[in-house]
């Protein structure tokens, strides 16, 4: 498993996202990161922490490419911090997509059409990585 580490938010790139992150689900989510942090729960108030790729020869050198933790990452935002617990994968666009997608179908609060999507997507990524089912 890999290490959690702390990285800087304006490294990480959120392109090409499957869903938006909800702003009421991230007003919540940032109080009760708040008042985690004030107990001294998790890293700094966030239980778990986002995932993340990394992304090589940016004009800036060197970032991070967001798999997972929408939610999380704009309560960290929203919360004025520059910085956010993640855990760094080494792993390829198709993978990243893979995990982002499989972490997606497990949620409860998805519709019917999003489910069919996700579920559409992981089968394209499957087949990309393992071949035609």
């Amino acid at each position: 498993m890999s290490a959690v580490v702390t990285i800087l938010i304006d490294q990480i790139d959120t392109v090409d996202r499957l869903r938006d992150a909800s702003s009421d689900h991230v007003a919540g989510m940032a109080a009760t990161i708040e008042k985690n942090a004030a107990e001294n729960i998790g890293y700094d108030g966030l239980c778990d922490p986002i995932k993340v790729r990394p992304l090589a020869g940016d004009e800036d050198g060197y970032g991070y490419l967001l798999i997972s933790g929408m939610h999380r990452l704009e309560a960290v935002r929203l919360l004025g911090r520059d910085s956010i617990a993640a855990i760094e994968y080494d792993i390829g666009a198709i993978g990243a997509r893979r995990l982002e997608i499989e972490e997606n179908l497990v949620r409860h609060d998805l519709n019917a059409l999003d489910k069919a999507i996700f579920v559409f997507e992981f089968r394209e990524m499957f087949e990309a990585e393992y071949g035609e089912v």
